[in-house]
């Protein structure tokens, strides 16, 4: 088994949704809004140095443990514990949508082959400890074996 950990400096987007605009003729126009494009770029980046060039792309199965920190609110500033506890973030951007632009990032910058051989995702979400800046913690084994199954 390999194993990689590498960190995201800047604040976590989620993958938005698929637009579509009406064109003249009856013709549809699809396009993906740009909002999680700093974000993807940060974890591409960051996979990209941390995972070793002849372990790219992963073909075998892999998982991914994910720990997104979100901008802290002053509201919450000065709150018993120094502001270091960590506190669950339960609000907008789902989890979901983090996890998806995250792993497109990955998979995107060519680190691991294909999405559908990941196999298992942990993901949490949390407001960034008081002084830290909003980020996103990755860490990413392969299995060993290089069975493929598909």
């Amino acid at each position: 088994m390999s194993e990689w950990t590498f960190t995201a400096m800047a604040v976590p987007k989620g993958q938005p949704r698929v637009r579509a605009t009406a064109l003249a003729k009856g013709k549809v126009r699809m396009w993906t809004p740009a909002a999680a494009d700093n974000f993807k770029g940060a974890v591409a980046l960051a996979a990209l140095a941390a995972v070793d060039p002849s372990a790219r792309p992963i073909r075998t199965g892999w998982t991914l443990d994910c720990r997104f920190f979100m901008p802290r609110p002053k509201r919450l500033e000065d709150r018993s514990g120094g502001g270091r506890e960590r506190l669950p973030h339960l609000a907008r951007p789902d989890i979901d949508n983090l996890v998806k632009a995250a792993v497109d990032a990955i998979v995107d910058a060519g680190v691991a082959h294909d999405d559908a051989t990941l196999w298992r995702i942990s993901a949490s979400k949390f407001y960034a400890e008081q002084g830290s800046q909003p980020r996103a913690d990755f860490y990413l084994t392969t299995n060993t074996d290089d069975i493929s199954h598909g």
